[in-house]
């Protein structure tokens, strides 16, 4: 790891503290990724050097004292030093972020540990880690370690309960026997593999070669029936994107059953590839 010191060697214990009170507010953690909310230069090099792993390469700030401390000081200047703030019209959600910190899903029972160490294991051909899910093997990219497996693990498992407003699959949306399906932007692919058995066929979309190679692995049982595709799915189309509509045409499709996307806002632009011809 990047040295962590860094921080503490270039400022006073005061300093520190004045810091920390000052710049608590002006981001948020969240999903390995820094999000500010305005650019400070200054701050995003001293937390590059806290919190940056040079081994495997990733951001790592969720095991950190210095941002623990950050997420409270953001909570109490939020919700506890504002005098606007309503604090008895909001006191059930105060008492969850206090718990809980701020959480994309906010609900206690989307907190839960499925599974633990013993439950990840290591292909000894491939030399990826693996866990069993609804009796098949759920692989993950070559530079994810134990750790790394379940803190992502876990959340997917929390993010698919039947309560959960993350889920895919309900009551009205489900998939059929005999259907074709689209995992637009699949990544581990966990959506897949739960409906694979019913799936005539699943078109698997994802360009990151770590996962590509992952998901070779975990549809290996099942390549008969899935197609993995390392292009964006767009509204052009050239050497890395491609529109459904083009999509559809090359691969003899007189229609698509399901589409699932999970790509950080592009959907838009994806359904715009829809209906051109």
């Amino acid at each position: 790891m990047i040295l962590k010191t860094f921080f503490n060697k270039i400022f006073s214990e005061e300093r520190k503290a004045s810091l920390r009170e000052k710049y608590a507010s002006l981001f948020i953690a969240y999903d390995r990724r820094l999000i500010y909310r305005w650019n400070k230069k200054a701050l995003k090099k001293i937390l590059k050097y806290i919190i940056f792993n040079s081994e495997p390469g990733s951001w790592a700030y969720r095991d950190h004292e210095f941002l623990k401390t950050v997420k409270n000081e953001y909570i109490k200047t939020l919700f506890l030093t504002d005098t606007k703030f309503e604090r008895d019209r909001y006191e059930k959600e105060i008492q969850y972020i206090m718990k809980n910190g701020v959480d994309m899903f906010p609900y206690d029972n989307m907190h839960q540990i499925f599974y633990r160490e013993e439950d990840v294991k290591r292909d000894t051909d491939t030399g990826l880690l693996y866990v069993m899910y609804k009796g098949n093997r759920l692989y993950f990219r070559k530079n994810y370690n134990v750790q790394d497996v379940l803190f992502v693990f876990n959340g997917l498992c929390n993010e698919q309960q039947e309560h959960s407003p993350h889920r895919y699959l309900s009551e009205k949306i489900r998939v059929e026997e005999g259907d074709i399906v689209l995992d637009i932007g699949c990544s581990e692919g966990i959506f897949s593999l739960e409906i694979i058995s019913k799936a005539k066929h699943v078109y698997l979309f994802e360009v990151d070669e770590g996962w590509v190679e992952a998901l070779s692995q975990t549809f290996k049982p099942f390549k008969e029936k899935v197609t993995i595709v390392t292009k964006l799915v767009s509204d052009t189309d050239d050497d890395k994107n491609i529109s459904i509509d083009r999509f559809m045409k090359e691969e003899h499709l007189k229609k698509i059953d399901l589409v699932k996307m999970d790509v950080e806002g592009f959907e838009r632009k994806i359904l715009l590839g829809r209906g051109k011809r």
